[in-house]
């Protein structure tokens, strides 16, 4: 119950000794979180530098939209040439373009420079199914099945409805004949509070 206080003592502690320290609470959706989520462009940069490969396209979740936003700002930074596709998993279009405003904002006051032009780049989407926040039904629970039986644990909430998602549409646009990257933001944690939902399966 006193994580708050206790966090926040540490950090002060921290900054009294001369070392640079940001407190970051549950959640992660402020203006501290930006520079470390935008560090995920370059594990993609990584990852294309070791496979010999460019990817056209990335596909990532979204929650508060903070992660995928920071991906977008990263990769632009990093000069990286690729779309990136965005399932909404809570906002609705116009809630996350309202929020990337103010990441732009926190962008600009961290790098004293304007945010890129990343939007140009981004394609959103809603889940395939089950687009409501938090709603779990049939098919939900059949991918998140399908997905463990190849290998890929999910949950719920998030992963399975977006690896879902971006399986329906590089299957059945141009991009399967492309060099994919699709995230997996884990979320797998979850799963033991849907066991009830498993126990029957064989």
């Amino acid at each position: 119950p006193d994580v708050l206080r206790i966090s926040a003592e540490f950090a002060w502690e921290k900054q009294e000794q001369g070392i640079v320290c940001s407190e970051i609470v549950e959640g992660s959706c402020q203006i501290n979180a930006l520079p470390g989520a935008m560090t995920l462009a370059e594990d993609v940069q990584r990852h294309q530098r070791e496979l010999s490969i460019a990817f056209s396209d990335v596909f990532i979740d979204a929650g508060t939209g903070l992660s995928a936003v920071a991906l977008a700002m990263g990769m632009l930074d990093l000069g990286m040439d690729c779309r990136l596709h965005i399932t909404l998993m809570a906002d609705t279009e116009a809630v996350f373009w309202a929020k990337a405003d103010e990441f732009d904002q926190w962008y600009a006051s961290i790098f004293q420079r304007i945010a890129p032009d990343w939007r140009s780049r981004v394609h959103l989407h809603k889940p395939q199914f089950a687009a409501s926040y938090g709603s779990v039904n049939a098919q939900v629970i059949a991918s998140v099945r399908k997905y463990a039986r190849e290998g890929l644990f999910t949950d719920p909430i998030y992963s399975a409805k977006h690896l879902a998602t971006t399986e329906h549409i590089v299957r059945t646009t141009h991009l399967a004949m492309q060099n994919v990257l699709i995230i997996h933001s884990g979320g797998a944690q979850a799963l033991p509070g849907f066991a009830h939902r498993f126990h029957t399966d064989r």
